[in-house]
């Protein structure tokens, strides 16, 4: 028996329901997740009203890692200011994609009633190394990354964490410490995971850099409080050494 035919003549398939059980069972867990991601887009799409569009350049491709990787292009510069973020870099060229992520998350930030975020490095205008020779030290300084425009540090929140006391050699003080504040910090990088792109299928967030400590916080907080982002969560989160007061979020290239 051949297939039925629409009246241009040419056959078209024919939908069945799922017979198997992982078929039924990947219709399930579809049909449970799509109001989730119905409300992600949503929310994008308000919040991505809220924000303007960057000037400049429009591509929004970057190249491979190397020793002499550069952006495509001289890429958009982040204006120093913005809804829900503030930078004091001149580091600040990154592709459009890094660019939009950035105001992005600041204004669902905003929406969230954090103060500004801190922007920290992106990339130099046209891309290329970010660092410098320290003759004291010997040795360059600053990032092996943040060559194309798809790296940003976004610094951490901390709160206060009580007193302790500081002695050096007879002089004694208390000194204020701080603690990293998994709430806020949360908050940071549901943002940066409910970004979107038109051109790619899911977050467009390759890593976002932290401490051991910071992920475990992170984590717990989110299988608790947050379970539908824990898995994407758990996928962006890596350790790096030195990343334990900011986010480095990488994006996919």
């Amino acid at each position: 028996m051949g297939l039925p035919e629409r009246s241009s003549g040419r056959p078209t398939a024919v939908l069945r329901e799922p017979q198997t059980i992982s078929e039924r069972i990947g219709r399930a867990v579809d049909d449970a997740v799509r109001p989730v991601g119905e409300f992600f887009d949503g929310l994008s799409r308000q919040i991505a009203s809220m924000v303007p569009w960057v000037q400049g350049s429009v591509d929004t491709r970057g190249v491979h890692y190397g020793k002499n990787a550069r952006m495509v292009g001289s890429g958009l510069h982040l204006p120093p200011t913005g809804l829900g973020y503030k930078s004091t870099t001149s580091q600040r060229w990154g592709t459009g994609r890094m660019i939009r992520l950035i105001q992005y998350t600041g204004a669902y930030a905003h929406q969230q009633g954090l103060p500004d975020l801190e922007i920290r490095d992106i990339s130099k205008e046209g891309g290329g190394r970010l660092a410098w020779y320290s003759k004291r030290e010997k040795r360059w300084i600053g990032h092996s990354s943040h060559r194309i425009g798809l790296d940003a540090d976004i610094r951490n929140f901390f709160k206060p964490a009580g007193t302790v006391w500081r002695k050096k050699g007879s002089k004694r003080w208390r000194e204020q410490v701080y603690a990293f504040d998994t709430e806020r910090n949360w908050l940071v990088l549901r943002g940066i995971l409910q970004y979107r792109v038109s051109d790619r299928r899911g977050s467009p967030v390759q890593f976002v850099f932290t401490s051991q400590s910071n992920r475990n916080k992170l984590l717990a907080y989110a299988r608790k409080n947050d379970p539908s982002l824990y898995r994407e969560a758990s996928r962006v989160l890596n350790v790096e050494p030195n990343h334990g007061g900011h986010f480095h979020v990488r994006l996919y290239n």
